[in-house]
Parts: structure tokens; sequence; C-alpha cells
């Protein structure tokens, strides 16, 4: 995924991902949603039922250990893109703002597991994610954690 700017979802895609498992398998996860789902437009997943998520998510392999919590996740985050930015991801960076901002409008977006509101009122879990989306983003900008697009 060399191009942010086309495809800003899937860094939000692959850090929504980036739990409970192996960073290398979450950075193959927007990469996978597309070949399964056919495209990574937010509107067009904003549609998608949970049970359709549940599908891409397992079948024909998992894309992650926990395949139902990683759908619910993945569905919360792109329907609250959707609902909050107009599907727009790249507002998490808009304005070149210094990183510190990059990350805190992330960690806004971030909180999309079912269940974490005591969580996301951790100061702790807030550095925990913070340093995760810092480290995410260094790495696709320094092309570390990038990954190639077939055909693209």
């Amino acid at each position: 995924m060399n191009d942010i700017e086309r495809y800003p979802q899937a860094f939000v895609l692959g850090c929504l991902a980036n739990r409970m498992g192996k960073a290398k398998q979450a950075w193959k996860v927007p990469l996978r949603l597309r070949e399964r789902f056919g495209t990574l437009d937010v509107a067009a997943l904003a549609q998608k039922t949970g049970a359709d998520w549940v599908r891409v998510t397992r079948d024909p392999t998992t894309i992650h250990r926990r395949p139902e919590l990683m759908a619910k996740v993945l569905r919360l985050g792109v329907r609250r893109l959707q609902d909050s930015h107009d599907g727009d991801a790249a507002w998490i960076w808009e304005g070149s703002p210094p990183s510190a901002t990059v990350v805190r409008r992330f960690v806004v977006q971030r909180p999309c597991h079912p269940g974490t509101r005591r969580r996301r009122e951790s100061s702790a879990w807030a550095a925990r994610a913070s340093g995760r989306a810092a480290g995410n983003l260094r790495a696709l900008r320094d092309g570390g954690a990038a990954l190639d697009w077939p055909g693209e």
C-alpha cells in the first residue's frame, strides 16, 4: 500500500486490525478486504451487513486470529468514518499537522472496539493506542509497513 493519498482508509483499517495479533498480519487486512469485498470505498463498505463482515473475515481463510471480533471492529470503524467524516480517512492528517495532532485524531477515531468504554477512558490505554498509531504512521511514511497492491 504505497499510496496513502489514494487509500487513506487502508491505513485506518490496518491500524484497527493491529490488535490482538501480529502487525504483519494486520497490514494485510486492507488488501484482503479489498480482494473479498471488491472495494475499499468507505461508503460501499459502510453498507455491508454484520454477516457480510463476518463472512469476509472468515472465508476462505481467516484474516485475523479473532475473525468475529475483528469483523465488528472493522465494521464499526468504517461506519464511523462514513458517518463522521463522509468516508474521508485523510481527515486525520488534514492540513499537515504535527505528528502529535495526527495521533490524537487517530485515537479519537480508533475506539471502535465493541464494549471498550472503560478502556477508552483509561489513560494507560490511550497512551498505548497513541504509541501504536504513531508507530504505524512512521512505518507507513518510511515505507516499512507499506504493502504493494497487485495490479497497481
